[in-house]
């Protein structure tokens, strides 16, 4: 997840992938929001981290 609008924070697809899917990444904002919607745990990184 990039950010927090309506087409790349879709709550109704989230929740679909909430069962196949081990982690959420995205900035710790995004996490925060994921992580309080959900009820479950999602990783927050700094913005312009680079992730391998």
């Amino acid at each position: 997840m990039t950010h927090s609008d309506n087409d790349h924070f879709s709550l109704d697809t989230l929740k679909k992938l909430l069962p196949v899917t081990e982690s959420f990444h995205g900035p710790k904002y995004v996490a925060e929001l994921y992580s309080k919607e959900f009820h479950t745990d999602a990783i927050g990184h700094d913005i312009h981290t680079h992730l391998i």
